[in-house]
């Protein structure tokens, strides 16, 4: 009877589980730094002197440009009630006053000449004729502003308007928004940023103009200017104070 083997079995093919990926990590961030208590009190002492330091700049500059604009307004005002009546031509006033009250004079010496007795009368006419401009000069009238320019308003140079500040608001050490006011003040500062704060008043973004050189159309004085006028009475100003 032949043998009867069993087959041989087949082999169950290994399952593994898979190698689970690695769950990542939750990542971890730094929180915000919240500004201490200290940081905070300076940051509003901070803003309280940077406005104040900028108020105070922004008005000296504003002073010193009113007090040139209403001077130059003063000034001018001034010259044109002067220069008609001084001038000193045939359309000035006093000076025709003059030559009209010459002529009168000199009739009225004539006419007084005239009334002499019969031996005196020719020789008082002669004088009459002989009497020049010079002779009358005590008896025409005259006003005294016309020579005597003492009057005239000068122009005050106050220091605090001739302040290197003043005249360049960029280099003032005493405007915030400077950096000579951020040298000046914080220094120390600049590098602890937790204490030194981006400066935030008005000056920070736009600084006060200078007051010179020339006033605006209409000065604080509320008066307009005329640039022609202004200039002549400047000139007359500069020469007769």
């Amino acid at each position: 009877m032949p043998m009867t083997t069993s087959p041989t079995p087949t082999p169950t093919p290994m399952t593994t589980s898979p190698t689970p990926a690695p769950t990542p990590a939750p990542m971890t961030t730094s929180p915000t730094p919240t500004p201490t208590p200290i940081a905070n009190a300076c940051k509003v002492k901070q803003d309280l002197m940077d406005e104040t330091a900028c108020s105070q700049g922004r008005q000296q500059v504003k002073a010193c440009k009113d007090y040139d604009c209403c001077y130059d307004y003063v000034n001018m005002s001034l010259y044109q009630e002067w220069e008609p009546i001084c001038r000193n031509d045939a359309s000035g006033i006093l000076f025709n006053l003059r030559e009209q009250y010459y002529g009168v004079l000199r009739i009225e010496c004539l006419i007084d000449a005239l009334g002499k007795p019969d031996s005196l009368r020719a020789a008082a006419v002669n004088a009459c004729a002989a009497k020049n401009r010079d002779g009358y000069a005590a008896q025409l009238p005259n006003i005294r502003e016309c020579t005597d320019k003492s009057f005239w308003p000068p122009h005050r140079d106050y220091s605090e308007c001739k302040d290197r500040g003043t005249l360049d608001p960029t280099t003032d050490e005493d405007v915030s928004g400077t950096d000579a006011y951020r040298a000046k003040y914080y220094y120390p500062l600049v590098a602890q940023s937790r204490y030194y704060q981006t400066c935030t008043s008005q000056c920070c973004y736009q600084l006060p103009d200078p007051p010179a050189p020339t006033c605006p159309d209409v000065c604080a004085c509320g008066k307009s200017v005329s640039p022609s006028l202004l200039e002549e009475g400047a000139k007359l100003a500069a020469v007769t104070v």
